[in-house]
């Protein structure tokens, strides 16, 4: 899974969630952050994204 931590003026961070750094990525989250976690691509979605041409 994927963490984003929206926090002061739209600035972002990307964490990727495993259960060994789930710990660690919570003790480093700032305060009255916004947090939206995603799923983790398919393997079929991760194919197709990686055969997009850029900016396609």
């Amino acid at each position: 899974m994927l963490l984003e931590e929206t926090y002061v003026r739209n600035a972002a961070r990307r964490h990727r969630l495993t259960l060994e750094n789930l710990d660690t990525v919570r003790a480093g989250l700032g305060p009255r952050a916004l947090l939206t976690v995603w799923p983790d691509l398919t393997p079929v979605e991760a194919r197709s994204s990686r055969a997009q041409p850029d900016g396609g």
